[in-house]
């Protein structure tokens, strides 16, 4: 299923500068796959995203489910950080938006497992391909 199928309307808006606190993401990081410096503060629609149908249902590679993909590749490291994370959450973390383009899961993976797996159905994602025309 196509992540975009997956999104529901919002209204707010957000600039990357604002969601990484001014800091940029590391040059490996798959953003800069969409974005430049000078996209940092251009304002982005914030959507509602269902982490639980984005873990059962998007194919980032076309074939497999994200919940596939992380139970036949995530290796020791990555499966700890998701346990520390889905421990946040019990103790009542609210995760900063994760980062959408489209039908691209950009920013937030370790997130929307950690959200998946504690059953929680609604998230807050920045769209990339949604800016806002904010005066």
């Amino acid at each position: 299923m196509k992540l975009s199928k997956i999104l529901f309307e919002g209204e707010e808006v957000m600039t990357l500068n604002q969601l990484y606190d001014g800091d940029t993401p590391d040059e490996s990081e798959m953003i800069w796959n969409f974005v430049g410096l000078e996209d940092f503060d251009v304002p982005f629609r914030v959507i509602t995203v269902d982490p639980v149908r984005i873990w059962n249902e998007w194919k980032p590679d076309g074939s497999q489910t994200m919940k596939e993909v992380y139970e036949s590749y995530a290796d020791k490291d990555q499966k700890r950080h998701v346990a520390a994370l889905r421990k946040a959450l019990k103790q009542g973390k609210v995760f900063e938006p994760i980062v959408v383009s489209g039908d691209e899961l950009v920013d937030g993976n370790h997130r929307v497992a950690a959200m998946a797996l504690e059953g929680i159905h609604s998230a807050k994602a920045l769209d990339l391909e949604q800016e806002d025309e904010v005066v």
